[in-house]
């Protein structure tokens, strides 16, 4: 059994007609006896979905619809106290059982956090294993679609005015920031263009492959000028990096990864205080190496405007 202890989750074992029966599939990151202690075939769970940064990937066959959404948060209540929230991706599947669902690449457990304070879109989902009356395609298109237009779904630091209310949402969904520490910036790259190994489709005699600190190939770098022959369903899905170092190694690196993808950010002063939080640079990991004395982090910024003026720490 998952060491936590089963069952831990605030559910119901009931079956209602609009409820989301969604397929959940993990990856490596994900221990399988906890997706295992997921999939109950009549149990149901009270979700919150929420992100700090909305990405929407068309669907490939009808360009209009919503085809996926990354970077979603589904954050489940356990019943002896806190939180679990499962990191992911909402999408279709076009293969048996031709579903709606739920691919993790990330969970954490949080014992402080307070589920019923925390701000998203409810919601009621079960992942069954029999795959009886799973959550259609369309169905799920649609629901997927009325997500990402819902004002609860995307956290954004400009909706709040006090400086509390930013730092306690940030401490239930990760319980990281804080400014529990901060590193000095050596350097900071001109921004380029990536592309995810996972999309088809894409060839250009000027890609760069891109490994992570496993040396496991994550995608390819390429230039503003590759980007404009893309097809429009590749351009989609292109990522604008910058690669952020500091002066580090082992232990800098695995507190960065600890801390979460969508968790870090940009500032122009080391010490965060009532006064300037509304200027952080929300920054968010791609991917991390070890380079010699120093640990380049690719990611992204939230916001266009945040590339011209990103921050010393």
């Amino acid at each position: 059994m998952y060491p936590f202890g089963f069952p831990f989750f605030e559910s119901t074992n009931r079956t209602r007609v609009n409820n989301l029966r969604l397929l959940l599939e993990a990856n490596d990151n994900i221990p399988q006896d906890l997706i295992d202690e997921l999939r109950q075939d009549e149990t149901e769970y009270k979700v919150i979905f929420t992100t700090t940064k909305k990405t929407i990937v068309p669907d490939r066959k009808y360009p209009g619809c919503v085809g996926s959404i990354k970077n979603v948060k589904m954050i489940f209540k356990i019943d002896s106290g806190g939180i679990l929230i499962l990191s992911g991706s909402l999408q279709n599947y076009f293969k048996p059982p031709f579903c709606g669902g739920f691919y993790a690449t990330k969970y954490t457990v949080d014992d402080a956090s307070n589920f019923d304070s925390i701000k998203g879109v409810k919601a009621t989902v079960s992942f069954p294993t029999l795959y009886n009356n799973m959550t259609e395609i369309e169905t799920m298109r649609v629901f997927m679609k009325d997500l990402s237009e819902d004002s609860d779904f995307e956290f954004n630091i400009s909706q709040f005015d006090e400086f509390m209310d930013v730092f306690e949402f940030y401490k239930q969904i990760s319980g990281e920031l804080n400014n529990n520490f901060s590193y000095k910036v050596s350097n900071i790259s001109e921004r380029y263009y990536f592309l995810p190994l996972d999309v088809a489709d894409f060839e250009s005699e000027f890609k760069q492959e891109v490994y992570d600190n496993q040396g496991v190939l994550k995608g390819y770098r390429f230039l503003e000028s590759d980007y404009e022959p893309l097809k429009n369903e590749i351009k989609e899905q292109v990522q604008v990096l910058i690669d952020v170092s500091i002066k580090g190694g082992d232990d800098e690196f695995r507190r960065i990864l600890r801390a979460g993808a969508e968790c870090l950010f940009l500032s122009d002063t080391e010490t965060i205080t009532e006064q300037n939080v509304k200027l952080i640079k929300q920054f968010q990991i791609v991917n991390a190496v070890i380079d010699r004395d120093e640990v380049i982090i690719s990611g992204e910024m939230k916001y266009e405007a945040d590339y011209e003026h990103k921050g010393h720490f």
